[in-house]
């Protein structure tokens, strides 16, 4: 995927930095106090360094190659395995291996069996573990305002074979319980489809804005971070969850008793 391999501006790169902060704080806040995490795409790995410096936690890392990692990230290859992630998940299980937390940032929509992911990772989780996937917000209410609106004439977000599934906070509640799973809480993320609704800023219409409205993203992050703390973020991401009007949601899960 040459998202790996792209030139990051400073902005952006301090983004992703942020955005895995508040990935962070969001499972401090749900998850209390907490020892063993499991992160099931790691990609750069900027969410599992941000872990490996935690004291007394245990991380693991799961995804298809270690050549993705950051190269200032090289110390995350003693606790990152590459491989076929069905196979890696099969490997921990037959080990009876179980973690507090599992993270998970855009995953499922690739996978060709959401549904054995789904029962792989619910094996992973401890009786009072928390599992987190962060999933794009497809077929979504406000993707059928601009439908209907006209202010888009495609359904821009369907991507095969890239994303092999689409979920928003309709479907997803649904398919998280046939897991016996129930979703605690949503978060979303910057509401960049907004641009959508005026010309000038239609990066669908115009795919040379796309590069605007992320940089825009970017920036609005990095300032309410730097201005106002990770933490004061939490209650905006969760108005933006159950207005359904993020770009992508964060799903809180627990297991049923």
């Amino acid at each position: 995927n040459d998202v790996y391999s792209k030139q990051e501006s400073t902005s952006e790169f301090t983004y992703r930095i942020n955005m895995c902060k508040i990935r962070h704080e969001i499972i401090k806040h749900n998850s209390g106090s907490f020892d063993t995490l499991l992160e099931l795409g790691y990609g750069k790995g900027d969410f599992l360094n941000i872990a490996s410096q935690i004291p007394g936690l245990s991380s693991r890392g799961i995804d298809f190659t270690l050549s993705s990692l950051r190269p200032e990230y090289n110390h995350l290859q003693s606790i990152c395995k590459a491989g076929i992630p069905h196979d890696l998940l099969q490997e921990l299980n037959e080990l009876s291996l179980q973690f507090n937390v599992i993270n998970a940032t855009h995953v499922l929509e690739h996978s060709p069996d959401p549904h054995k992911l789904l029962e792989q990772l619910v094996l992973l989780l401890s009786p009072s573990g928390k599992l987190y996937l962060e999933l794009p917000n497809d077929f979504s209410i406000f993707q059928s305002y601009l439908v209907d609106n006209g202010c888009v004439d495609e359904n821009y977000w369907i991507l095969p074979p890239d994303h092999l599934s689409y979920w928003n906070p309709q479907n997803f509640v649904i398919f998280a319980s046939q897991h016996n799973l129930t979703v605690s809480n949503i978060y979303a993320d910057f509401p960049v489809e907004l641009d959508l609704l005026t010309l000038p800023t239609n990066y669908v219409r115009n795919k040379q804005l796309g590069l605007n409205s992320h940089a825009k993203r970017c920036a609005v992050v990095n300032y309410l971070v730097e201005c106002f703390g990770i933490p004061s973020l939490l209650d905006l991401m969760q108005s933006l969850g159950k207005l359904s009007l993020g770009r992508s949601s964060v799903y809180v899960l627990s297991k049923n008793d």
